[in-house]
């Protein structure tokens, strides 16, 4: 198991296009029963989620590139994407139990599958991204999607390189509100801030409030937490 897992990674690395990845991810979710799936960028508040749709296949019929209007950023699915590290089942219970279905789910789902699995992809921060699959014949348990985590982390690890994915997403902070949003997480004071950064207090001031503006926050605890979970900055 570990030389065909060790080839895996091998063959991801050799790959000279980003169509090649997609067809050889491609090719090895088939041999997990995954018949539905789509892997999408997850976007930063109250932006677009089309231009980060990367691969949707359904059925015997495979695309990339964006789609426009296939997927709404504020599904649930999609925020539990966004929040989580581990991938998870979806079923028709967490439809019935949140506030209101997921689009995304009866979308990849089909008529056949009575559950998704969605694979957070979030080892390649700041950026954020989800797998969302279904199949009649597929299993979604831990150790599947375990796998599935594997093989996307192999894949992405090589878009990056090719450049065919761009890490940074549209309403990124900038590295200097990053730094600052960072210190302020740890308790430091503007002053203190402005200290460590040998900037001014105003300027200390003026990136905090682009970075609340950026995330859509209301003050600067919460635009700490929303720097977190939209994978700007981490402790």
């Amino acid at each position: 198991m570990s030389k065909i897992i060790s080839g895996y990674a091998e063959r991801f690395a050799e790959l000279e296009k980003a169509e090649g990845v997609f067809a050889f991810l491609d090719e090895l979710l088939l041999q997990f029963g995954a018949d539905r799936y789509v892997i999408s960028g997850l976007p930063l508040p109250g932006r677009s989620i089309d231009p980060l749709v990367l691969v949707l296949r359904l059925e015997e019929v495979m695309g990339t590139g964006p789609r426009t209007g296939l997927l709404d950023p504020t599904d649930p699915l999609l925020q539990r994407a966004r929040d989580g590290k581990v991938g998870f089942a979806w079923t028709d219970k967490d439809d019935a139990g949140g506030n209101r279905p997921s689009g995304t789910a009866a979308l990849i789902r089909g008529e056949t599958a009575h559950a998704v699995g969605v694979v957070p992809i979030w080892h390649f921060a700041p950026w954020q991204g989800a797998l969302v699959v279904a199949g009649e014949r597929m299993k979604i348990d831990d150790r599947h999607l375990a796998g599935m985590d594997w093989l996307l982390r192999q894949a992405f690890r090589r878009l990056f390189a090719l450049g065919a994915v761009r890490r940074e997403r549209p309403g990124e902070l900038s590295a200097q509100e990053r730094r600052v949003v960072s210190l302020a997480a740890i308790g430091k004071t503007a002053v203190e801030i402005a200290e460590v950064l040998a900037i001014s207090q105003r300027t200390v001031h003026a990136h905090l409030q682009n970075a609340s503006d950026k995330l859509r926050a209301t003050n600067k605890t919460h635009t700490v937490v929303e720097a977190l979970r939209y994978g700007q900055i981490s402790l």
